[in-house]
């Protein structure tokens, strides 16, 4: 969720809701035990949350705005993988994002870098992961909200084909 400065009379908050992105994976150098190896996703993905707005109005009865909304991204992932043992690997990397929707007049910024790290078992026909992103841009920004950066994690599934 995103920082808010409830200070004043009016704020804005954001909560982050989900988030889901399908692609496809190159993976550089196949992973063997103790080793390095690489992996290139190129994605497309939807993230959704709920905005709302307070104003505290003079007469003492509070004004408040509610709205789900929506964005669309691509994205190309790269992470250094080391393969922990047989079928248990760590990463770390980063996802250069761009942000997309029409009347998108909420975001700020339409690119984000954020910083990747993973943790992945293969089971031989799906890999799992759990991947923590770190958003290091603010994409929601208004005059009452300090820091609108996307931090999530999520779950991972690698079919390899």
């Amino acid at each position: 969720n995103a920082k808010i400065d409830k200070s004043g009379t009016d704020w804005d908050e954001i909560d982050y809701k989900s988030g889901l992105s399908i692609g496809y994976r190159f993976r550089i150098k196949k992973p063997a035990p103790q080793s390095f190896h690489y992996d290139m996703d190129l994605n497309i993905g939807a993230k959704f949350w709920k905005s709302s707005r307070y104003r505290n109005a003079t007469d003492g009865n509070p004004y408040i705005y509610m709205s789900s909304n929506g964005i669309l991204l691509t994205s190309v992932g790269i992470t250094a993988n080391y393969s922990l043992f047989n079928k248990c690997s760590v990463g770390l990397g980063m996802e250069p994002a761009y942000y997309f929707r029409p009347n998108m007049n909420e975001i700020k910024n339409k690119f984000d870098i954020p910083l990747v790290a993973k943790v992945a078992y293969d089971l031989k026909v799906v890999e799992v992961g759990i991947v923590g992103k770190y958003g290091t841009v603010n994409l929601f920004e208004t005059e009452y909200m300090k820091s609108g950066k996307i931090r999530e994690i999520q779950l991972s599934l690698f079919i390899p084909f």
